[in-house]
């Protein structure tokens, strides 16, 4: 979006502390109920959202930049499942659309360099102004794939 020349917008909807749901305590290979910190957040470029630490304020920066610049922590890869689905009372809500709207679901992993999970999130897109571009690299081994997301709005 930056590269655009479009600027992203972020409101912390809420952050606290909270028990590993069985969902996020299989993505980082936890025991269900273990504290997490749970980070809600809506992001928007020229007013419309777009769906993507207990005290640090991540209103107007990176996730990721934080975890580098202050807790030294190096993501080294991530996967990211994509899902057409329609949406549902609080997404519709959220991103300003009908319910039964196309949106795309995102669910992320990402690792550390050693392998550790740290972290996890799922996310909403606007199915009807998304774009996902794949570009496959034949690499010495696995297969990598590469995705980038362009938002129209």
């Amino acid at each position: 979006m930056v590269e655009q020349g479009l600027k992203p917008i972020t409101q912390v909807l809420h952050q606290h502390v909270v028990p590993a749901n069985p969902t996020v305590a299989k993505y980082l290979k936890l025991e269900p109920e273990t504290p997490v910190i749970e980070i809600a957040r809506l992001r928007s470029v020229q007013g419309v959202p777009i769906p993507n630490l207990v005290t640090d304020d991540l209103n107007n920066q990176s996730l990721r930049a934080l975890l580098e610049s202050r807790y030294h922590l190096y993501i080294g890869r991530g996967r990211q499942t994509i899902q057409a689905v329609l949406a549902e009372g609080r997404e519709a809500k959220r991103l300003e659309v009908n319910k039964g709207a196309p949106l795309f679901r995102l669910d992320s992993i990402s690792y550390l360099n050693d392998g550790t999970p740290v972290e996890y999130y799922f996310a909403y897109n606007q199915g009807d102004c998304s774009q996902f571009e794949v570009e496959l690299f034949a690499a010495a081994n696995p297969m990598r794939l590469s995705i980038s997301q362009r938002n129209f709005r």
